[in-house]
């Protein structure tokens, strides 16, 4: 959710910068409600994540850490030189 709400605060800037500067005077309003609604995304992906809940990773135990695995074949690859 936190890069969601970076990639939208980032996004808003570009609208954000055309509306309020004046650069574009006829359709400064657009880019202000544009501007807005991305950044009203970004301050509500900014809430959800902070109260996300992730999945802690199980701890290493020396039983897990010790696991051996099974190979069903094994083949050689020779590697020569190009000469």
């Amino acid at each position: 959710m936190f890069k969601r709400a970076q990639i939208a605060l980032a996004a808003s800037a570009a609208p954000g910068l055309l509306g309020f500067s004046g650069l574009l005077h006829e359709s400064a309003g657009v880019f202000q409600y544009v501007t807005y609604g991305l950044f009203g995304f970004s301050l509500l992906s900014f809430l959800f994540g902070m109260f996300e809940e992730t999945p802690v990773p199980a701890p290493i135990t020396e039983r897990s850490a010790q696991q051996e695995f099974a190979f069903d074949s094994a083949a050689l690859a020779r590697i020569t030189p190009r000469g």
